[in-house]
């Protein structure tokens, strides 16, 4: 019964202090968008699996050109670190005549020089996945420019992406 009530006390003493934490006005969400290009390296499991879902008499690639579009929340705060949450939509491999669609949603952090990391789930034409990213923004302007290096972790195999474009503020 003495846990109990000490237990207590500790939750309703808790609860006053984080109602009493005032929110910064420092806070700040942005919201940016732009076009994404680049190219992924399949395994040679999922090559081999190709002509299964397109023309079983061709040779593919593991080079696949990637297009798509990101859109990027940013939670941004006067401190080293700002939060990120980005969907960025692709097809690929356009230049086999594939079309190979993915979804994919990361959830990050960008630190005040400009790199960030970030990891969430992938949705391909294969099945599903983690992606695990980084990279370097550099901006110019008012224009960022994203240059990102990911891996994602799937059933079927890993695959290594790099991704470059630039978004905006919307």
């Amino acid at each position: 019964m003495k846990n109990r009530y000490l237990l207590s006390c500790i939750c309703v003493l808790q609860s006053f202090v984080i109602f009493s934490q005032e929110i910064s006005d420092n806070v700040s969400v942005q919201k940016l968008a732009g076009p994404r290009l680049g190219f992924t390296i399949l395994n040679k499991a999922l090559v081999d699996k190709l002509p299964d879902y397109f023309d079983e008499n061709k040779t593919y690639s593991p080079f696949v050109t990637q297009w798509g579009w990101q859109f990027e929340t940013k939670f941004a705060t006067t401190s080293t670190i700002s939060g990120i949450v980005e969907f960025i939509p692709l097809v690929g491999g356009f230049e086999q005549g594939l079309f190979l669609p993915s979804f994919n949603v990361l959830m990050g952090v960008r630190s005040i020089k400009n790199w960030e990391l970030g990891a969430g789930p992938s949705i391909t034409a294969t099945g599903t996945g983690i992606v695990l990213t980084g990279g370097y923004n550099f901006q110019s302007g008012g224009l960022n420019f994203p240059i990102n290096c990911a891996f994602n972790f799937a059933e079927g195999g890993t695959r290594f992406t790099i991704l470059a474009g630039f978004n905006v503020r919307k």
